[in-house]
């Protein structure tokens, strides 16, 4: 009896329910927001800022430049205005960043001002950089190579760097593998590090030309690449919902400034057969 009680309180709780249908007007010019992807480096080089739009959900379509904006960096004594050398691409002339100083980015962008600050703090110092085969890498028929680095970290505490490599000159420029190539001293403050793998390349070329760069970054951009990394990967089951991740622009603008010491190694002539 109890039984059927039940079944009948499921049926009418069934019958009872209902849905609606909720369109949301939701125009893409209305809610898009500004990334910015910033950076001022201690090379003698133009430092450069890129500017974009977000994208509607079930867009497919690559992001719109932000044309027009007036960009300025300034680091406490100087400012420096930055010209639109293609559509979205700021440039400023050619400067040097200096470690120490904390630079300013300033926006202006279709009625909105937004900002970011960063302190460009020093890297490590790479002495030297070693090449080995690693015979774990799948398709076992391609060669992978480990990139170990040798370096004297500074005495300064809480340091942060991340490593790139580039192959033929070409740098791996992905918030993937800047994610796995960052080290904190928070342990071993001060101290030599040794043999440190920044990363495996994979080449079926029997010569390559490869070249290692330090950069110092903030623990904040660690966090930041840390969620971006997340969101790339897939879902997994009680995973919470992916969201836009929160960088160091004001204004609710997305992506990230950055002041980076840089410190890149010679250039390496590899015979990938000599490594087996």
């Amino acid at each position: 009896m109890k039984k059927i009680v039940l079944n009948l309180i499921i049926a009418a709780l069934i019958l009872s329910s209902c849905t609606e249908e909720i369109e949301l007007n939701l125009t893409p010019e209305e809610y898009s927001r500004l990334i910015v992807e910033g950076q001022v480096t201690d090379l003698y080089a133009t430092q450069t800022v890129v500017l974009k739009k977000t994208s509607p959900y079930d867009s497919n379509q690559p992001n719109a430049p932000a044309e027009g904006a007036l960009v300025t960096i300034n680091d406490g004594n100087n400012t420096f205005l930055l010209s639109e050398s293609s559509p979205g691409v700021y440039e400023t002339d050619e400067f040097l960043g200096e470690v120490g100083r904390t630079y300013t980015l300033n926006i202006d962008y279709e009625g909105e001002s937004y900002s970011a600050i960063s302190k460009m703090n020093k890297t490590l110092e790479i002495d030297s950089v070693c090449f080995t085969d690693f015979p774990f890498g799948i398709p076992a028929d391609l060669p992978h190579i480990n990139v170990l680095i040798y370096g004297q970290d500074c005495e300064t505490p809480d340091q942060h760097y991340m490593f790139q490599f580039s192959i033929n000159g070409v740098w791996n420029r992905n918030f993937i593998d800047d994610a796995m190539a960052m080290y904190s001293d928070a342990l071993i403050n001060g101290s030599y590090i040794s043999a440190y793998n920044i990363g495996i390349i994979e080449t079926r070329e029997e010569i390559i030309e490869v070249q290692v760069r330090s950069l110092s970054i903030s623990e904040e951009y660690v966090w930041f690449l840390d969620a971006c990394t997340y969101n790339y990967m897939p879902n997994m089951f009680f995973s919470p919902p992916k969201a836009n991740v929160q960088g160091n622009i004001s204004n609710g603008a997305l992506g990230f400034f950055n002041a980076n010491s840089i410190i890149e190694s010679d250039v390496y002539t590899i015979v990938v057969a000599d490594l087996k």
